[in-house]
């Protein structure tokens, strides 16, 4: 379901509000699939109005943990500078920008 939404957000060039326990992050999603260990991992840049008070940077995240993946109304400015397609941290990439 998670792998879904991201696939969506990428399609649509939406951001994606990521819910994890008591925190959240809205993110640009650039590339989502699985790592080697068979988790479902996403590329994207943090926005600025993730409650984890960071942003404009690149992460790296495992979507299994997340108790909830909305797509945003927002657009995504991706690719955001320093994408590069294809990352090798990914056994397989579903979608990508």
């Amino acid at each position: 379901m998670h792998l879904q939404s991201a696939c969506d957000a990428i399609e649509r060039g939406c951001r994606l509000e990521i819910y994890y326990g008591d925190h959240s992050l809205v993110v640009e999603p650039h590339a989502v699939g699985f790592d080697r260990h068979g988790r479902t991992m996403l590329l994207a840049w943090e926005c600025s109005d993730s409650t984890d008070g960071h942003s404009g940077e690149w992460l790296f995240l495992t979507l299994d943990e997340a108790r909830e993946v909305d797509v945003s109304g927002y657009l995504a400015q991706s690719p955001r500078m320093g994408f590069v397609r294809d990352d090798p941290r990914f056994a397989r990439i579903v979608r990508q920008v």
